[in-house]
């Protein structure tokens, strides 16, 4: 049970990141990090560079969580520590932060 909120906490987490990425560049101004997605942006558009770029993650995601019911006990526990990892990262202080400047500047 705990394996399908993992992984549907990841789905959402990455569906939120897409969205805060247009929603940032298009209405705030805010520049991008990502040189694959910026050069996805410029050959292919914004939506679809987005979605190029987010869509393999939530497949690989769900492909991954998938090892679990193979029985693979030292892989399954480095995909979720992996897991753990990201989603720890992109919640942390510092994304909590951005957040915060993102919607509550005051701006547009």
């Amino acid at each position: 049970m705990w394996l399908i909120l993992l992984l549907w906490w990841y789905v959402v987490v990455n569906l939120a990141d897409g969205f805060l990425t247009y929603y940032g560049i298009t209405h705030r101004g805010f520049g991008e990090g990502n040189e694959i997605l910026i050069a996805f942006a410029q050959k292919f558009g914004l939506i679809s560079a987005i979605i190029i770029i987010k869509a393999p993650a939530i497949i690989f995601g769900a492909v991954l969580s998938q090892i679990y019911q193979m029985k693979i006990p030292v892989i399954f526990r480095c995909i979720c520590l992996a897991i753990l990892i990201y989603l720890a990262y992109v919640t942390s202080m510092d994304s909590l932060e951005w957040a915060k400047v993102l919607f509550w500047s005051g701006g547009s």
